[in-house]
């Protein structure tokens, strides 16, 4: 992704025809820096049903030609319930902290490991990762390990194909785009009723609406209700 970019994107995830949440995305990068700010909140039929507003803010800094975590804070809220966390890294890329409030809930979640076997990225430094990746003309073939201090998982990604994706919504994205699948691997975190050897798969299209910047511009997931599809809005910003 060039230096430089201060980009404001939007997504509408919807199920069918019905508009689920809205998201959006502001980063600032520069050659060293970059900082992403990212809301989601429900929207349309969801917001009668359950209402939730999640906002994220991530710090990155670039090292050795490869974005690293300096600190990620998150604040959701669903009901009348708030949710807190807050992860910071030091320079070699060790976790110097972690907050989160209220503590995991045990009754529900599984616990998480005291201690990561291996480096951990928030996953806006993951995917800077990947996205750089392809701007440096590789593929998005990748493994990693992230955390945002309530969920540590594993994210393996494959590329799969490149495909023409058709604008079936007025403000959509149509043009060619690369398909990757990512397969998510809960490792703590997660509610007792997910398991590990059951992985998520995520459908990741990326694109380049813009320019050059490679982007995701739709990401499809399979839920207990069916398809989840998040599509790039070109219309807002």
């Amino acid at each position: 992704m060039a230096e430089g970019a201060d980009l404001r994107l939007a997504y509408d995830i919807e199920w069918g025809r019905l508009i689920l949440a809205r998201s959006a995305v502001h980063l600032r990068q520069g050659d060293q820096r970059a900082t992403i700010k990212a809301r989601a909140e429900s929207g349309g039929i969801a917001s009668v049903i359950s209402q939730f507003q999640s906002d994220a803010t991530a710090h990155l800094a670039r090292r050795q030609q490869r974005w690293q975590s300096e600190q990620i804070s998150m604040r959701r809220r669903s009901g009348k319930k708030t949710y807190e966390s807050r992860v910071t890294w030091d320079a070699d890329g060790s976790i110097i902290e972690s907050y989160r409030a209220p503590d995991l809930d045990l009754g529900k979640v599984h616990p998480l490991n005291s201690r990561f076997a291996r480096p951990v990225l928030d996953p806006y430094a993951a995917i800077l990762q990947l996205l750089q990746r392809l701007d440096d003309g590789k593929d998005c073939r990748a493994d990693f390990e992230v955390f945002d201090g309530r969920r540590h998982a594993r994210l393996r990604v494959e590329p799969k194909a490149m495909v023409m994706l058709q604008a079936d919504r007025r403000a959509g994205y149509a043009g060619e785009a690369l398909l990757c699948e990512v397969s998510l691997v809960p490792l703590g975190g997660h509610r007792l009723t997910s398991k590990q050897d059951n992985p998520r798969v995520i459908k990741v299209y990326l694109g380049r609406p813009l320019g050059e910047r490679w982007l995701p511009v739709r990401i499809e997931v399979k839920g207990w209700i069916g398809r989840v599809i998040a599509r790039l809005n070109l219309a807002k910003k």
